[in-house]
């Protein structure tokens, strides 16, 4: 039994960081029996983890068809990050008095990292590092069902967005943003540290959507 669930795990994240990281497509077909084959177990855990991930709304199940990854229409995203939006300053304000000099540290080395990344152009690199800024911020705290939702929601919106190009000056712009963002939570002002959240997320955001739109807008023009 062991065995089986741990397979079944492994299989559910291998599957997961595939369709987060834009390896596995919107619309790409999941098929069991080349996965089975592939990670040489039986049919039972990939169609297990292949349940998980249809719960987690990654995959979605059809009739006669099978299992596919997700397509996200405008609608499902904004609806994502409009909750975004109000879980993560949330879970800012409820992390902050519990983030130590060491987690600090921890954040100090993310930021220099990030900076890097944008003098040497490794823009993909700087969107995992962002993410693991804000995830280490919001897990400064025992809140463990606002962490796990921001988690499930951010990889969600973040598989989509790895499809489409990246915003260079967007990036610049929110490095900025993200060390005064610190900044305010090593002086103790929960607050401002908020409202340094809720103005970076909205730009960010608004800016993301408005791309998309344009793409569905042209996406049937003729080239």
């Amino acid at each position: 039994m062991i065995v089986v669930e741990t397979k079944k795990n492994i299989i559910y994240e291998v599957l997961r960081d595939e369709i987060v990281e834009g390896n596995l497509r919107p619309g790409e077909r999941i098929v069991i029996s080349n996965l089975a084959s592939k990670y040489e177990v039986s049919q039972m855990p990939v169609r297990e983890a292949i349940d998980r991930l249809q719960l987690e709304g990654f995959i979605e199940s059809t009739p006669h068809i099978g299992a596919r990854v997700m397509e996200m229409s405008l609608d499902d995203l904004r609806e994502i990050l409009m909750i975004r939006m109000e879980l993560e300053p949330l879970a800012c304000k409820l992390s902050a008095p519990f983030i130590t000099e060491e987690t600090f540290t921890q954040l100090d080395e993310i930021l220099e990292k990030m900076a890097q990344c944008l003098s040497d152009n490794n823009h993909y690199q700087f969107g995992k590092l962002n993410k693991q800024l804000h995830i280490t911020v919001y897990c400064a705290g025992p809140h463990k069902i606002v962490q796990n939702l921001i988690k499930s929601l951010w990889d969600r919106s973040e598989y989509t967005r790895n499809i489409f190009r990246v915003n260079v000056n967007r990036n610049k712009e929110s490095h900025e943003e993200h060390l005064a963002w610190i900044q305010a939570l090593r002086n103790g002002d929960a607050e401002q540290a908020v409202e340094v959240l809720k103005k970076q997320k909205r730009t960010q955001f608004d800016k993301y959507l408005e791309f998309l739109e344009q793409r569905e807008m042209f996406k049937g023009a003729p080239s």
